[in-house]
């Protein structure tokens, strides 16, 4: 954590930050890292009109709220991924109930193109070759989603 309790502490470490938290109107700042599981994901930035003397109380208690905070943060990025992986495995399972279908070899080919489509997002581009092409995706992602789906198809 980083604390400054007047304008002058902070301009003698870091002058070109302490002349832009003086025009924002603070005299005392403090910064308190939001750390979780052996990472910082990220900060809270603490700014005071006045002077402000940070009491060893005040530092623990603050210390106290931005670790609660780190860890509802890390918590609801852990529950965002479940929900990506969760949704992303609904999809697979839906590519792989085409596979199993018993559409002929055309209606199942369409069908698995959409649904594929559906999968990787409005961006998917099936160039001549056949190969679907995703900005900012790598090849072998694809590949990799295709292998799963694939799997999937066997088991």
């Amino acid at each position: 954590a980083l604390w400054y309790e007047n304008p002058n502490v902070l301009r003698a470490h870091y002058p070109a930050f302490a002349e832009r938290v003086a025009r924002m109107g603070y005299a005392s700042w403090a910064a308190l890292p939001l750390r979780a599981g052996g990472r910082v994901l990220g900060a809270v930035a603490l700014g005071f009109h006045g002077p402000q003397t940070f009491a060893a109380e005040d530092r623990a208690l603050a210390m106290t709220v931005a670790q609660q905070s780190a860890l509802a943060l890390q918590r609801a990025q852990l529950f965002e991924a479940e929900q990506r992986a969760r949704l992303h495995a609904e999809a697979l399972e839906a590519v792989a109930a085409v596979g199993l279908s018993g559409l002929p070899l055309n209606e199942l080919l369409h069908e698995l193109l959409r649904r594929v489509r559906d999968l990787l997002g409005p961006n998917l581009i099936i160039s001549p070759s056949h190969e679907a092409i995703l900005p900012n995706v790598p090849l072998e992602n694809i590949r990799a989603m295709a292998e799963e789906a694939t799997e999937m198809l066997v088991e």
